[in-house]
């Protein structure tokens, strides 16, 4: 019997204080929902890139899918801020939640984003309720809330970024890009476009198209010209053909002479869809190529003879447009007369997944540019090695970096350092400028031996 009272006595007393718990009301801070979705999250829009962002939904699905770690993938995600928010006078960065509209269930969390340059914002930087945010970094589910990852920055703010400068959404190199003009060349993918749309009878105008070469090419022993199949990246389906396009400045080239496979290719001439089913330069010798990694072909002059390796030469007689300094393990590439922008972006080669010892393919940038190593002069190849973390470049090898939007004002290569030795290549090493690609030549004075650049890192600043 004093069993019995006694449990209904502990019922009754735990009763009471559940009772007396729901009472209390919870801190203001507290939301028991926060940046969680209910059922319905929305039509999820978007590829996450920097041309196509993901929406809000789009942004809220990937966080659920990630889970409580965040993405090894960094994402653009667009949407408009809820509420205001300030900057953190001692951290520099602000908190706030994202929507793709104000009735939308879907939430995100920005949290503690940084500037678009990826530093601290200035003191009392003011995000309104409203804005158009697009911001860039990994995602993740945080204890349920649904949030950005770590150093995440504000890559857009009602279309500026955070220091006030007019943001350029780049375009993804298998999206139309380029004018045709000498300094904004077509991308493969425009230059298919304009051949389709002028049809089986060429332009009347010439154009300028730059993509990489699909494979090895040589140029025909008794014509001098060369058959180039272009791309605008590794794996790409779609295909330009330069026919039978002749040297720089429409010179005959020697058969010994070839463009690699991954080379950086500017071809100049009328452009026609041949036979309704082939995009490519009018044949013949009417196209010429203008530059393959920013230097001009090998020619036969009008004597008959075989000319030089143009622009680029060896022993560092060639053209450099950057001034070149190195500390450490470090070498700064700073354009002799262009300004720098914000718009920085970082190349790390040891992301990309090649195997020890192989030669590294083209690569293409969050911002569009196509960063090839070739072999230039040298009679070796780039190589990747794991050890190192990066790539070697060994004599007269070469470093290029076209980009599809801006020049490039500024070139930070981080290289290997090992036994108290940097691996900063060659004295003799310069970067030359052609339009908005830059070439760097680990030159020296023959084909083989002097000092690797084994680079590690490449930091892109482009121009203003």
């Amino acid at each position: 019997m004093k069993k019995t009272i006694k449990s209904l006595l502990a019922i009754a007393i735990a009763a009471f204080a559940f009772a007396a718990c729901s009472d209390v009301p919870k801190p203001d801070s507290y939301n028991e929902n926060a940046g969680q979705p209910t059922e319905d999250v929305g039509e999820a829009t978007g590829t996450g890139k920097a041309s196509d962002p993901f929406n809000i939904a789009a942004a809220v699905k990937v966080c659920i899918d990630a889970g409580a770690t965040e993405t090894t993938e960094k994402y653009y995600v667009k949407g408009i801020a809820m509420s205001e928010s300030t900057a953190d006078a001692q951290y520099g960065n602000v908190t706030f939640d994202m929507a793709d509209n104000t009735d939308a269930k879907a939430k995100l969390k920005a949290y503690r984003v940084k500037g678009s340059d990826g530093n601290k914002l200035k003191e009392g930087y003011e995000i309104k309720a409203g804005d158009e945010i697009i911001i860039y970094g990994p995602l993740m589910n945080y204890n349920g809330t649904y949030e950005n990852g770590n150093n995440t920055i504000i890559f857009s703010h009602n279309g500026k970024d955070t220091n006030g400068n007019p943001v350029v959404i780049p375009v993804e190199p298998d999206q139309p890009a380029g004018d045709g003009s000498e300094g904004n060349p077509f991308n493969i993918a425009a230059a298919i476009a304009k051949c389709k749309e002028t049809g089986e009878t060429a332009t009347a105008d010439k154009y300028y198209v730059r993509g990489i070469a699909q494979a090895d090419a040589n140029p025909d022993a008794s014509f001098g010209n060369a058959t180039v199949k272009l791309i605008d990246k590794e794996g790409e389906a779609d295909v330009f053909t330069a026919y039978q396009v002749l040297g720089s400045d429409g010179k005959k080239m020697p058969s010994t002479y070839t463009i690699k496979k991954g080379d950086v290719v500017v071809v100049y001439g009328k452009l026609v869809n041949y036979k309704g089913n082939t995009p490519e330069t009018e044949g013949k010798g009417a196209a010429n190529i203008v530059t393959v990694n920013g230097n001009k072909t090998e020619v036969i002059d009008e004597g008959g003879e075989g000319g030089g390796g143009g622009e680029g030469g060896g022993g560092g007689t060639g053209e450099a447009n950057y001034t070149k300094s190195i500390e450490g393990a470090v070498i700064t590439l700073t354009h002799n007369s262009l300004t720098p922008s914000t718009t920085v972006e970082t190349v790390d080669f040891d992301t990309y997944g090649w195997a020890n010892a192989a030669e590294p393919t083209a690569v293409t940038t969050t911002n569009g540019t196509i960063v090839t190593c070739g072999q230039g002069e040298g009679s070796s190849t780039p190589k990747f090695y794991t050890a190192t973390h990066g790539v070697r470049f060994y004599a007269k090898n070469t470093l290029t970096l076209a980009s599809i939007t801006k020049p490039i004002a500024k070139i930070v290569l981080t290289c290997d350092s090992y036994d108290g030795k940097d691996y900063v290549g060659n004295e003799q090493l310069y970067a030359s400028q052609d339009g908005n690609t830059t070439t760097i030549v680990n030159d020296w004075t023959s084909a083989s031996a002097g000092t690797q650049a084994r680079v590690k890192t490449i930091e892109i600043t482009y121009a203003q």
